[in-house]
Order: structure tokens, then C-alpha cells, then sequence
């Protein structure tokens, strides 16, 4: 079992197939945790505790029946955990994390409506990028999703936003948002995206590139030698939403200077002035 701590927030966690289980390895690990912490005159509180199995949707057991405990408190098993502001379930879909985001992103819009009477602009932008967006983009390296009605739905938000300010209500949704310096949210993430990659294959974060990334460098004297991402042979269905693999064909894609910014701000620079949009799978270029 390994041990992830965060401030006051505790993970232990196991990778395991089903004939390899062995739950009294976690229990340990659990009862050694909990000896540490009396050590330490640290509470553990049982009711913020739960056990989450992840595992493929097309397997069918479920590991976690067996029960686990902390000074002898049974943990109870929860189809999904909040782990540092994310809503994470059983199979990493992270479909209720964004119902739930909607849902917050959707009621501070309201609210924001039903208290201000002004409808300029200036103050629209400010309320929506202050109060909103940090709500629908928070981690979203994490959650960012591929499937286009949810990006429509997180779209969606901006766009009924926008459409509220009457002198611009006329206009598409693209040139709304020209005219209030703003970017489709889905183009928002897919930069956040290539920053994080950036990040990491240069080092800039605790995560081992050699981990995720497979580097492919073709021969010299190919018309383009510079290396690029590579799925790994294990690559399947269920791993193309995933960060380490969703925009993998947009980061090969980049300038080869881009990709080989000096710098971290250097790369953010360069890559505004470029055009993605042809990555984008939602309907941010809809009229309305």
C-alpha cells in the first residue's frame, strides 16, 4: 500500500488484480497508519472516512465487500470520495464532479442576476471570470472531459452568461465573446492541458515523465525529426479521455519552438497566438 499526505488529508491506496487481493495487506497498513497518528496524539475522524474501489467497468468484482477498519470503526464503501475538491468515482468518469460544478456554476449565476441590476459589459465579464469560471475550471487537468455533450454543457454556462448583456445579445456567441476578450471554456482547458505537458516533460512537477509519456525520436533524416508523444502498446478506449493521453495528436502538432519554449511563460505566450481550434470537439462555434 502506498501513503499520499496532504495538509490534514490522508490516502492509502493498492493496485491489485482479483486473484492477487489480499485485504489483510491494506488492513495493516490501515492499523499501522492508526498507531502512527495515536503516536502523535493526531484524531482520525471515522465519519470523514470511507473505502472507494476503482476498478473497469466491465469487472465485475468487488474487492471492497470485504470490510476495513480504524480502531475498530468499519469504514463504509462509497461509490465515490471528494479528494481535494474533485468529486472522484468508482470508474474515473468524473461525470458527477461535473453535474456538480453545473450545478454551483449555475446557481452563483443566478444569483449574480438576481442581486445586480447592471447589465454592462465591463461588470458582466468581471462577475463571470471572478465568480464563475474558477468554479468550472478548477483541476480540470484532472476531469477535463472528451465526450461532447458534457463539454457542450460546461460551454453552455458561458454562453447563457454572455447572452444576458442586452447589447450584445444579438450577436453569435463567438463574437460575444470577441467583444468581452473571452475564450470558449473548452479552449480555456485544452491550453491547460498543453501547460501541464509542458510542465512535465520538462520537469516543473513531482511527476516522472518517463512514468507517462513514451518519447518517439525518428531518424535524422526524416522530413520532420523532432521527437513526439507516442501512445503506449497498452493504449485502449478507456485511456483516451485521460490527461496523459487526450491531446497527445495537439501536442505533437505544435511548433517544434513552441514545444521547446526556454521557459515555462515562453510557452504561454507562444501558444495564444495559436490556432486549435480544429481540436476542439464542442459547439463552441455555434451561432447562437
Amino acid at each position: 500500500a502506498k501513503l499520499k499526505l496532504f495538509a490534514d488529508d490522508v490516502k492509502l491506496y493498492s493496485s491489485f488484480n482479483a486473484s492477487g487481493f489480499n485485504c489483510g495487506d491494506l488492513q495493516s497498513s490501515l492499523d499501522r497508519l492508526s498507531s502512527w497518528a495515536q503516536s502523535w496524539q493526531l484524531c482520525i475522524n471515522i465519519s470523514k472516512c470511507s473505502v472507494l474501489s476503482i476498478h473497469h467497468k466491465s469487472k465485475s468484482y468487488m474487492p471492497t465487500s470485504q470490510p476495513f477498519f480504524i480502531n475498530g470503526s468499519q469504514l463504509t464503501n462509497s461509490p465515490f470520495v471528494t479528494d481535494l475538491g474533485v468529486l472522484v468515482d468508482s470508474g474515473l468518469s468524473f461525470n458527477s464532479h461535473i453535474s456538480n460544478i453545473l450545478t454551483k456554476a449555475t446557481q452563483r449565476s443566478g444569483v449574480f442576476f438576481r442581486g445586480f441590476s447592471s447589465r454592462h459589459p465591463t461588470l458582466i465579464k468581471k462577475a463571470f471570470v471572478t465568480y464563475i469560471r474558477p468554479t468550472l475550471e478548477f483541476n480540470s487537468n484532472i476531469w477535463n472531459p472528451t465526450k461532447k455533450y458534457l463539454i457542450d454543457k460546461l460551454e453552455n454556462i458561458q454562453r447563457r452568461f454572455t447572452k444576458k448583456v442586452p447589447s450584445l445579445s444579438q450577436l453569435s456567441y463567438l463574437d460575444r465573446l470577441r467583444v468581452l476578450d473571452l475564450e470558449p471554456l473548452e479552449l480555456r482547458r485544452l491550453k491547460f492541458d498543453l501547460i501541464q505537458y509542458f510542465k512535465v516533460l520538462n520537469n516543473l512537477t513531482c511527476i516522472e515523465p518517463d512514468s507517462y509519456f513514451h518519447l518517439h525520436y525518428p531518424p535524422s533524416s526524416s522530413r520532420n525529426p523532432a521527437p513526439f508523444l507516442q501512445k503506449s502498446s497498452n493504449f485502449n478506449k478507456s485511456l483516451q479521455s485521460t490527461f496523459f493521453f487526450r491531446y497527445l495528436d495537439c501536442w505533437n502538432a505544435l511548433p517544434v519552438n513552441v514545444k521547446q519554449s526556454s521557459s515555462l511563460t515562453s510557452f504561454k505566450r507562444q501558444i495564444k497566438s495559436l490556432d486549435l481550434n480544429k481540436y476542439l470537439k464542442g459547439s463552441a462555434t455555434d451561432v447562437n
